[in-house]
């Protein structure tokens, strides 16, 4: 049980890296619009992320 929750863990951390490299660096906030661009980057790379390691732990176990 304790492996394939590693599995799982890494799997997701894996979906988010690969999100990371798409998307690039998180954009500076230094008025209201890059502030929105930024939590939509962290949405992206939270939600979108966890998606794709969401699908690699199930390819992995």
């Amino acid at each position: 049980m304790l492996e394939y929750l590693i599995w799982t863990i890494a799997a997701l951390l894996l979906g988010m890296g690969y999100m990371h490299l798409i998307l690039g660096s998180a954009p500076e906030e230094t008025n209201s619009l890059s502030f929105l661009i930024a939590k939509i980057y962290v949405f992206a790379l939270l939600y979108v992320g966890g998606i794709v390691g969401a699908i690699l732990a199930v390819l992995f176990i």
